[in-house]
């Protein structure tokens, strides 16, 4: 019973702890990556973006794109991406979703690439 509860809690801190809360950096590294979303927001001509645990299945456009989850703009992607565990995988696909998701332009790009590798982030662009 007691190992059935060790594993229990494991599953569920593990995942809760890969995102850090107030502004920290997490110690503990996804099991199988983060995975990286970024369209162009309707609202605006600002980008959004979203972050969400790897898994071994493709995500829906709706699990995407949740409100709840959206990051409105690069600086807010950049505090989301300080708080990750140093060496973490993060993955940026588009997943067949063209033209919903995309990818920013050249100089948003590199700006999110040369921030996660001064925060040793490990990004791998889809393509």
């Amino acid at each position: 019973m007691r190992v059935i509860l060790m594993l229990f809690f494991g599953l569920i801190i593990v995942p809760l702890s890969v995102f850090a809360e107030n502004g920290t950096r997490s110690t503990t590294k996804a099991f199988k990556g983060v995975e990286l979303y970024s369209w162009k927001g309707s609202a605006s001509s600002s980008w959004s973006f979203s972050l969400l645990h790897g898994t071994n299945r493709n995500k829906i456009l709706a699990e995407i794109k949740n409100p709840s989850g959206v990051i409105s703009n690069v600086s807010q992607l950049e505090e989301h991406l300080a708080t990750l565990a140093e060496g973490e995988g993060v993955f940026w696909f588009l997943r067949g979703f063209e033209p919903e998701l995309s990818y920013p332009d050249q100089e948003t790009v590199l700006r999110i690439v040369t921030f996660a590798a001064e925060h040793k982030i490990k990004l791998e662009i889809g393509k």
